[in-house]
C-alpha cells in the first residue's frame, strides 16, 4: 500500500513489514542515528551521510525497504531539538524510501 508522507512522496508499507526491521539492521553502523543525535563531523554535508549509510547497508538489504524502517522508527535523538542536517537527511531517506526495490546483484 502507498501512503502519502508529510512531503507528498509515496511511500510503499506492506502490512507494516518495513515498519518491523530493526533499526539495527537498517542502520548497521548506527550512521544515520548519529547523525540524527549531531555526532558527525560538522563538515559533512547531508549526502554525504546518507551515501556513508548506503555503503554500510548489508548486500541482501534493500535501501528503500531500510529507508522507509529508519524514518517509521522511534528514534530519541529525533524528538529533541534538530541539530542542523536533520531536514534535509530525512528528506534524503524519504527519496530513497519513495523507489521500488534498486539492488539488482
Amino acid at each position: 500500500m502507498y501512503m502519502p508522507d508529510e512531503n507528498g512522496w509515496q511511500i510503499l508499507y506492506r502490512n507494516g513489514t518495513e515498519r518491523d526491521l530493526p533499526i539495527e539492521r537498517a542502520d548497521p553502523a548506527a550512521v544515520i542515528q548519529r547523525a540524527l543525535g549531531g555526532f558527525p563531523a560538522p563538515e559533512a554535508s547531508a549526502e554525504q551521510i546518507v551515501l556513508t549509510w548506503l555503503m554500510t547497508l548489508p548486500r541482501e538489504l534493500d535501501p528503500p525497504r531500510a529507508a522507509r524502517s529508519l524514518l517509521a522508527a522511534r528514534m530519541p535523538c529525533c524528538r529533541s531539538a534538530q541539530p542542523s542536517g536533520v531536514s534535509e537527511i530525512r528528506h534524503l531517506l524519504r527519496y530513497i524510501a519513495s523507489h521500488h526495490k534498486s539492488r539488482a546483484w
